[in-house]
């Protein structure tokens, strides 16, 4: 009776990770389909509106797949745990099974938070490369308007480079 009892509470363990393997999966599959529809497609961007945009928006993706991080790691220590206990009860196909589901939650999980990570860093790259430009130009500008005002102080007293030219 002993060994009955305590194969039953090995059982009802099992069970319950194995219920919460599959909401930890439903819900990263879950959170993987809506930051696929949500991912913006790479492109050229041509304007600094849409360069602020869709930095902010990766900005928010990033995070967002920062914080559901912790649901992956839950379930990578779950499966761990749940196969540990199921090797030890001698059953060999479901570690299997579970390990396979992982790897392709896993996967799947890589395949679309790296192009959020890579687009999110050019796209900040872009930004202070754009922000840098502004700068060089409005100091441009004012290098220009400054040398514009002296011309035309200097020009009532000094003479055409036309004339200069000639008497050299």
């Amino acid at each position: 009776m002993s060994a009955a009892s305590v194969q039953n509470g090995k059982l009802k363990v099992a069970h319950t990770k194995s219920s919460e393997v599959l909401e930890l999966m439903r819900e990263i599959n879950n959170f993987l389909d809506q930051l696929e529809e949500d991912l913006p497609q790479e492109g050229v961007v041509t304007e600094a509106p849409e360069l602020s945009q869709r930095t902010y928006k990766l900005l928010q993706l990033r995070d967002r797949t920062d914080r559901k991080s912790c649901v992956l790691e839950r379930l990578s220590a779950t499966v761990s745990e749940l196969m540990e206990s199921e090797s030890e009860t001698g059953d060999s196909k479901a570690p299997t099974h579970l390990s396979t589901k992982l790897s392709e939650v896993q996967s799947r999980w890589s395949s679309l938070t790296a192009p959020v990570s890579q687009q999110y860093t050019r796209m900040k790259e872009a930004s202070t490369d754009y922000g840098e430009f502004k700068t060089l130009v409005a100091q441009e500008s004012d290098w220009l308007d400054r040398l514009e005002k002296k011309l035309r102080r200097s020009s009532k007293c000094a003479a055409d480079a036309e004339e200069i030219s000639e008497v050299i």
